[in-house]
Parts: structure tokens; C-alpha cells; sequence
């Protein structure tokens, strides 16, 4: 995909909260995230361009990464009550 536009970052992350939103208190794994985005529209986003978005998530506060001890390799990802905010603020929930 070529470079995102600043509206199409900001649907983009938009998708993400409210994935991780739904998910909550549970987060949600990479995988099921990339899904949902194709499915709101980024089918050809790229691994990279979806990791920097989420790396933005987190360098903001509004999702942070959960470890679990079972599998260390596969994150789950959650949303914060910085990104649960955002959400109200943008009326999307």
C-alpha cells in the first residue's frame, strides 16, 4: 500500500480502538487485529504501516501490550482509558 494520507491514520487508528474497545477487558491478539482492519477497509495496509500505527497507540498511551506468560512471543493488546477518551471525545462510542 502506498503511504497513508493523515486522514487515512487516523481512521486507521480510529479502527483499532474500537477493536480494542470491544475486546475489553480481554484485549486482543495481532492477528484478529490485522483482520479487522482489512475488514474496515485496509486491505492492502502493509505489516510495517500497521506496526507503526500501533507503536503511535502506544508512544500516546492510548493501548498498551500484555505479555501473557503462556506465550511471550504473541502480545495481546489493550485498549487504555487514554484511548477509551479519545473514543468518547471522537463520539465513536
Amino acid at each position: 500500500m502506498k503511504e497513508l494520507t493523515g486522514e487515512q491514520k487516523e481512521l486507521l487508528r480510529n479502527a483499532i480502538l474500537l477493536q480494542l474497545n470491544a475486546a475489553t477487558p480481554l484485549g486482543c491478539k495481532k492477528l484478529f487485529l490485522q483482520n479487522g482492519v482489512k475488514v474496515a477497509g485496509f486491505q492492502m495496509l502493509t505489516e510495517d504501516q500497521f506496526e507503526a500505527e500501533l507503536r503511535y497507540l502506544f508512544s500516546h498511551g492510548m493501548q498498551e501490550t500484555q505479555k501473557r506468560e503462556i506465550n511471550r512471543a504473541n502480545p495481546v493488546y489493550q485498549i487504555t482509558q487514554k484511548g477509551v477518551e479519545w473514543l468518547d471525545e471522537q463520539n465513536l462510542i
